[in-house]
């Protein structure tokens, strides 16, 4: 049985007054990709405007904090590893205190 084949279609457009921040433009849409979006949009100084689009046949999944966490972890230091988890850690007693409706302690 084959494997079923990832497939993605990046579109991106880029319109503005001139050829002059054609590239920053286009960088900036690369940049909005690089990070995961599924697209966004934005503007050069001189009004340049940029838009982009990915199309995958990949399952989304949604971003959550401990994503985002394991992301992170595998880009650092052991030093601010544990910095980041004692972070998270705070965090996560925080948001039980809310739960049970107390003030979080500052």
């Amino acid at each position: 049985m084959d494997k079923p084949r990832f497939r993605a279609v990046v579109t991106i457009e880029v319109e503005g007054p001139g050829p002059e921040e054609f590239g920053q433009a286009l960088s900036n849409a690369f940049d909005i990709v690089s990070f995961g979006s599924v697209g966004g949009d934005g503007h050069t100084p001189n009004g340049t405007r940029y838009t982009c689009r990915v199309e995958t046949n990949l399952p989304t999944q949604p971003m959550t904090i401990e994503a985002l966490l394991g992301e992170s972890l595998d880009n650092l230091s052991p030093e601010q590893r544990e910095e980041l988890i004692k972070l998270y850690e705070s965090w996560s007693n925080k948001a039980e205190e809310l739960r049970q409706g107390q003030a979080p302690e500052s």
